[in-house]
């Protein structure tokens, strides 16, 4: 397991109801309801935001929506 994959493991230990698991083959959080919250996939974290949060994300360096197919961005 790398350095990046530990870190990202530690804080889904600490947060309650959140349970490791896979979406398409990478590490992920999922939340009671087995939805993805978060994703480490390529050294990158993909978090789940919306509203006011996503748009400050967004607005900070190196923030870019994922986009497993070229055109398709997830929501």
């Amino acid at each position: 397991m790398t350095k990046a994959e530990e870190l990202f493991n530690k804080p889904t230990k600490q947060i309650p109801d959140v349970k490791p698991g896979k979406m398409f083959g990478a590490l992920c959080m999922k939340t009671p309801n087995r939805k993805s919250a978060a994703m480490f996939w390529t050294d990158n974290i993909f978090i789940k935001l919306t509203g006011e949060l996503l748009n400050n994300a967004m607005s900070l360096d190196g923030s870019k929506k994922i986009e497993p197919m070229e055109g398709k961005s997830m929501k």
